[in-house]
């Protein structure tokens, strides 16, 4: 079609346009005039408004069209037919695609191939026909999946406008890059992040992926994945991370809005999501990702994963039920995306100071069996977790498991420290129960490090992310209830030898978290160490240590001081390699840096004592 003629006058334009709407009711117009019609209007024509008031027509976000690009269209077509045929012979050869194993584990031989780069086809060629192809993610749409060149599979070739039926699942339309590597992520999540978050059957996963990749709940997925295995380099790629984040959001509110929205590869994906929230300090969007997990969690049941059979469900209109399976490792799985959830809430809520919503009591599922997640996995019979679990020396307790103990300790002292906050508001009589609840906590807490002693050793925490993690924060709850009873004692007025048990605990557990990330702290910082994997769940430890080893240095004596001194310039330089100065654990310890500048002054600068100890022992 010839290019419209510019306007002549507005009064031209205007009667063209009443024109061509066929008046005030409208004319029906078939395809091919309405294909037309669509034409014209890349023209850009005047408008009658702008015609009539003398403006010029601004049309913002459209390329020009050009009338050339037509005749060059059947080329590009003929082309790309004749790249897709050379494609589906080479899929077509014998021993093409790998039989068994992960894509990455063996590459088929294929022989060297090049094709000419198709030139880029402007947008306005597609621009009336429907997305279908777009969107496709490189493990999709690459064979280099299969360890072939990089050209269409024929899944893609039939969305392609060979065939114009309509895809079967919707698509999220985004502006970012696709991550370059997905198979890298995945593969560093599975071999260095597994252990601190080990939520996903990995063949359960590649078998989703191959029997369905455009599924939104397994698309999901597949971001979320490759978030947590962008997450484990010292110095992380912050542009992979947000496209990976931004795609795996995008997906997750796709599936909520459509039919899949209740999916376990969805609930996964808002477990990884959340995770990587906390790991970037987004408090506010990981409190809202909280919310909406666990309101997935209860709309599929997970919290009665192990309810007996006796019992009958709810009879509430909301709840979705999972697949049916009798196999150990899917119901494994279940098991700990459900506690990783549990741990991850107990942590949000003591880093904001807000109560849990998941109600232990109500929970009935057990504890993570050891294993890993594949075919070969066993189930041990665990016990359900309720607050006063008895623990026998038979029970197997993995470390996944430790952290799950004792994230509900931490809930407890919680809600003791919550209770007395307010029992000073109601102004009942002075530290009703409190003491009570102090001491039976207490004890708790001495019965789980006995029951968890194999966990709690120096070569388990070397070993064991997880390992480290659950010794590190075991001893700040312990921390964290005794300061609670050192702040009570001062305000109640009550001797000192009252909390003297109190402050020796304190002490104690600041110098044994000290010592743990000590001997943990790498010599030279490198992709998945212990700084990188659990950076998220050692900024409390190391605030409520510093904390405690402040005050210590305040009324330390100069035999002691010291070597408090030293832990405390240990935890602070610590904290500066997982957090930012201006960060929010910095704010909360902001008085350490000039207390412990003060004392070296006082004492002459950092270490005398030991120095003066040196030059005695060379003098004798």
């Amino acid at each position: 079609m010839s290019e419209l003629p510019s306007a002549a006058s507005p009064q031209s334009n205007t009667n063209e346009l009443e024109s061509s709407r066929g008046g005030p009711k409208g004319r029906l117009a078939c395809d091919v005039c309405r294909e037309r019609k669509v034409r014209c209007d890349r023209a850009d024509p005047r408008c009658g408004r702008c015609a009539r008031l003398g403006h010029r027509c601004s049309y913002y976000g459209r390329k020009s069209y050009h009338p050339a690009m037509d005749s060059d269209l059947p080329r590009r077509l003929s082309e790309l037919q004749e790249r897709l045929t050379k494609a589906e012979a080479l899929l077509a050869l014998p021993g093409a695609v790998p039989v068994a194993g992960y894509p990455w584990l063996s590459h088929a031989p294929c022989r060297p191939f090049s094709e000419p780069e198709l030139p880029a086809m402007p947008d306005v060629v597609f621009q009336d026909a429907p997305d279908e192809c777009g969107n496709q993610e490189p493990w999709c749409t690459s064979l280099e999946f299969l360890g072939l060149p990089e050209l269409q599979t024929p899944a893609a070739t039939e969305e392609i406008g060979l065939s114009s039926k309509p895809s079967s699942h919707a698509r999220v339309s985004d502006d970012a890059e696709q991550p370059p590597d997905l198979i890298a992520l995945y593969r560093n999540y599975f071999e260095i992040f597994y252990p601190t978050l080990p939520i996903l059957n990995q063949q359960r996963f590649f078998s989703e992926i191959a029997r369905d990749p455009n599924h939104p709940p397994t698309k999901c997925l597949s971001y979320a994945v490759a978030l947590m295995g962008s997450m484990v380099a010292v110095v992380q790629d912050r542009a992979i991370q947000h496209q990976c984040y931004h795609l795996a959001r995008q997906y997750a509110e796709l599936c909520e809005r459509n039919e899949h929205h209740a999916d376990l590869n969805l609930f996964q994906s808002l477990v990884f999501i959340l995770r990587y929230e906390l790991d970037v300090r987004q408090l506010t969007r990981a409190w809202m990702t909280l919310g909406r997990a666990i309101r997935l969690a209860q709309v599929l049941d997970l919290n009665h994963l192990d309810r007996p059979a006796s019992i009958c469900r709810s009879s509430w209109g909301f709840h979705v039920a999972l697949p049916t399976t009798q196999e150990q490792g899917d119901l494994e799985e279940r098991r700990r995306a459900f506690w990783a959830l549990y741990i991850l809430e107990t942590y949000t809520s003591m880093r904001a100071g807000i109560p849990c919503h998941i109600d232990l009591p109500q929970v009935q599922v057990n504890l993570a069996s050891p294993g890993e997640l594949g075919p070969d996995f066993e189930d041990t019979h665990m016990p359900l977790l309720t607050e006063n679990v008895n623990l026998t020396p038979a029970t197997h307790i993995t470390s996944y498991s430790g952290l799950v103990l004792m994230a509900t300790l931490a809930r407890q002292c919680m809600r003791h420290v919550m209770q007395s906050i307010t029992a000073e508001s109601d102004s009942p009589p002075p530290g009703s129960g409190f003491w009570d609840r102090h001491y039976a906590l207490s004890q708790a807490i001495n019965d789980r490090m006995a029951g968890l002693q194999a966990h709690l050793s120096a070569k388990a925490s070397r070993e064991d992310p997880t390992a480290f993690s659950l010794l590190v924060n075991l001893c700040a709850v312990d921390l964290y209830l005794h300061e609670a009873a050192i702040d009570q004692a001062e305000r109640q007025d009550l001797p000192p030898s009252v909390v003297a048990e109190s402050r020796r605990r304190c002490s104690a557990d600041a110098l044994k978290i000290a010592s743990t990330i000590r001997m943990n702290y790498p010599v030279a910082r490198r992709d998945g160490d212990m700084l990188a994997l659990q950076r998220t769940f050692i900024g409390w430890p190391l605030v409520m240590s510093l904390r405690a080893l402040w005050r210590e240095l305040r009324a330390a004596t100069d035999l002691t001081a010291d070597g408090v001194a030293g832990s405390l310039r240990f935890l602070s330089g610590a904290l500066d390699a997982i957090e930012e100065e201006n960060g929010y654990w910095h704010h909360l310890v902001a008085g350490v840096g000039v207390t412990l500048q003060k004392w070296e002054e006082e004492h002459d600068g950092f270490g005398s004592l030991l120095r003066q100890e040196d030059r005695k022992r060379s003098r004798s």
